[in-house]
């Protein structure tokens, strides 16, 4: 019976309409609930709900937790990446550098570890999730008080400031705020509210920029 027609039922027969709710199966009622608040549709857009996406990480962080036990991680990655390269270059400066040596495996090659894989399965999602919407299209995103060199700049400089915050805090949005926020880690989430009130903050006094 659907949820309609027992409201139906109800106002007649004086049925619960919780009881009958919870007489259904847990799958039946959650695709109801699903169905009417619209989450499965982003009619106008070429990107996914937002809602529909974030339950799909959430079973995509399960599964990478059940299948192999890791979570995910991008920022670890780039600095395995930099430092293999570092290593090749200026192996003796290298060596010299903790930081970095330590981000090496037994051989020295970065793709020996689990996180660049990662790194790469996340390049190609987002390749995939843009050929299906069609949003793959050079193009130049900017407000309209921006010009094309401050814009430039500015992401230049606003990606070196993440970058070196994500290390400096030991993990980015995926490795930090989701990975270590589901395992309930007080780290996890306090940089996963540090970065929403900086961004809020950030978003705020900037706004005028792309309006």
């Amino acid at each position: 019976m659907t949820l309609e027609k027992q409201n139906e039922t109800s106002a007649g027969q004086g049925v619960n309409v919780t009881e009958s709710i919870l007489d259904q199966p847990l799958w039946e009622t959650i695709a109801q609930k699903l169905k009417q608040a619209n989450l499965t549709n982003n009619k106008g857009s070429s990107f996914s709900n937002p809602y529909f996406a974030g339950m799909g990480i959430g079973i995509a962080l399960f599964l990478a937790f059940f299948l192999v036990g890791r979570g995910f991680g991008d920022s670890g990655a780039m600095t395995r990446i930099f430092a293999y390269l570092m290593s090749k270059f200026t192996p003796e400066h290298t060596d010299t550098l903790y930081y970095f040596k330590r981000y090496l495996s037994t051989s020295g090659h970065p793709l020996y570890h689990w996180v660049v894989f990662v790194l790469i399965g996340s390049a190609i999602g987002g390749l995939v999730s843009g050929l299906k919407g069609k949003r793959m299209k050079m193009e130049f995103i900017r407000g309209p008080n921006v010009s094309r060199k401050r814009r430039i700049i500015t992401s230049l400089i606003g990606g070196i400031l993440v970058a070196f915050g994500a290390r400096m805090a030991g993990g980015c949005v995926t490795g930090l705020a989701i990975t270590s926020g589901s395992l309930l880690s007080v780290a996890g989430w306090l940089f996963f509210f540090v970065v929403i009130s900086a961004g809020m903050l950030t978003a705020y006094i900037i706004k005028k920029e792309w309006l």
